[in-house]
């Protein structure tokens, strides 16, 4: 809506001030109607008097003319010309204008007393009032009528008159109200601007937290935008410490890229040549896998990647791993074990992610079993409420004091080659997945992941 993109003083005076404009409104036509009812009452008055006053001066003289202060009140006290018919006892016209409004039907006149209906004259809307009164002119006896009028003309004017007033008056006040409204309303809203002078005037690298004096109701959003800055610095913080160790632990696989291709360049020998092309395969793989392996282990430790669990049988998943890393165990003359559960076993996890933290223990054990190696053995059992995979092997044994060490990025044994991430990377996705490693090394290596169990799926 575009009521959302307009200015919050703007929106704010809208919704202040369309409550009082609805409110003038109907007051505004309140008092049209009350002004109409006054002057109705008003007139009404007038005409009554004047019905009075000619009634009074047709008694005095007999019928022949009104008095000069009668006229002049028929000019002045109203404002607008007025009419009168008088009829005699015996029903002649005596005096007046000739042809009076017609009384409605449904209007009943009640003698001695101004009866007042609405009527018209050639088609002009006209008010009235009658008076039916016992008189006696020359001697004749009898009941006469007087008829005043006028039209509605000067009535309308003053109504309107009246209504223009209040009219002019509500403008006038909701005028007012609504540049005190402004002024208050910008004057509320400092505390906004300043905070967005204070925010604008920080440069892009500045992501400190606000501390500034807000209102209460500004205290939900620059806590948002302290979280906001809290997560940005430590995305780029994040950032920066995988470009710093990238170019670190690319640095001298590069370098050693280099100095193999410049090798290959220099040989003389087609067998030479071969050798050393071997050895610049080997090295390209060597990098490619640290890159892999160092991307993996960053996009782990990001902890604004959302990470998708469903459940999934701990066996088959455990078995496609093996089957897909078999075939490399047995071409290194590796017997390859797979021991299932007796049951089956649900968790919560990513499949992807533990499949890869499964293979990086198959690999950590091909890679550093060392010459004693000959079988490695991977199982899924249960202890307690927990599900777990062990990976064993008959290999070298790794030093105690390595145990826990192992698990640390880059961190490798004396004398063994590697990325150093395999094993940081196993422990990060057991934590993503609230679980633990462990590593026991006596007469067989074995790493242990353990996990949460899910209930039965029936």
């Amino acid at each position: 809506m575009k009521t959302y993109n307009a200015s919050l003083r703007l929106r704010l005076l809208v919704l202040i001030m369309l409550p009082l404009l609805v409110a003038s409104t109907i007051a505004v036509a309140w008092r049209y109607n009350t002004a109409k009812q006054t002057t109705e009452e008003i007139f009404d008055r007038t005409l009554s008097a004047l019905t009075l006053a000619v009634f009074r001066d047709i008694v005095i003289s007999d019928g022949d003319s009104l008095s000069p202060a009668t006229s002049d009140m028929m000019r002045q006290t109203i404002g607008g010309e007025v009419f009168y018919h008088v009829n005699g006892p015996d029903g002649s016209f005596i005096t007046g204008y000739a042809y009076p409004p017609q009384r409605p039907k449904d209007v009943l006149i009640v003698e001695n007393r101004p009866t007042l209906f609405s009527s018209s004259i050639r088609n002009t809307p006209v008010r009235a009032a009658q008076l039916y009164e016992e008189v006696s002119i020359d001697g004749v006896k009898g009941k006469s009528t007087i008829t005043i009028w006028q039209t509605n003309k000067t009535r309308n004017a003053f109504t309107k008159a009246l209504a223009t007033q209040a009219a002019l008056i509500t403008a006038f006040l909701s005028i007012t109200v609504a540049g005190l409204v402004w002024f208050g309303i910008s004057l509320g809203l400092k505390p906004l601007t300043d905070l967005e002078g204070a925010i604008a005037k920080r440069s892009p690298n500045d992501l400190r937290k606000i501390q500034r004096a807000i209102p209460d109701e500004a205290v939900g959003i620059v806590t948002t935008l302290n979280n906001l800055f809290d997560q940005l610095s430590e995305s780029l913080e994040i950032k920066d410490r995988f470009i710093s160790n990238a170019a670190h632990q690319l640095r001298n696989p590069i370098a050693s890229i280099h100095s193999m291709a410049q090798a290959v360049m220099d040989v003389k020998t087609f067998s030479e040549s071969k050798k050393r092309a071997g050895e610049l395969v080997e090295a390209t793989r060597y990098a490619s896998r640290l890159t892999k392996q160092l991307l993996s282990y960053e996009r782990l430790k990001d902890t604004n990647t959302e990470v998708e669990f469903r459940k999934i049988e701990l066996n088959t998943l455990v078995e496609k791993v093996c089957r897909k890393n078999a075939a490399r165990a047995l071409s290194e003359e590796i017997d390859f074990i797979f021991e299932a559960s007796k049951c089956e076993i649900y968790i919560d996890a990513n499949d992807l992610l533990l499949s890869e933290a499964i293979e990086n223990l198959i690999d950590n054990a091909v890679m550093h079993g060392g010459n004693e190696l000959t079988n490695i053995c991977v199982s899924v059992g249960i202890q307690k409420n927990n599900a777990i995979i062990s990976v064993c092997n008959d290999g070298e044994e790794i030093p105690k004091n390595m145990s826990v060490k192992i698990f640390e990025r880059f961190a490798q044994i004396t004398g063994k080659t590697g990325t150093g991430l395999g094993l940081s990377i196993v422990s990060e996705i057991t934590k993503i997945h609230s679980g633990e490693v462990s590593l026991t090394s006596t007469s067989n290596t074995c790493f242990k992941i353990s996990l949460p169990k899910a209930p039965s799926v029936l």
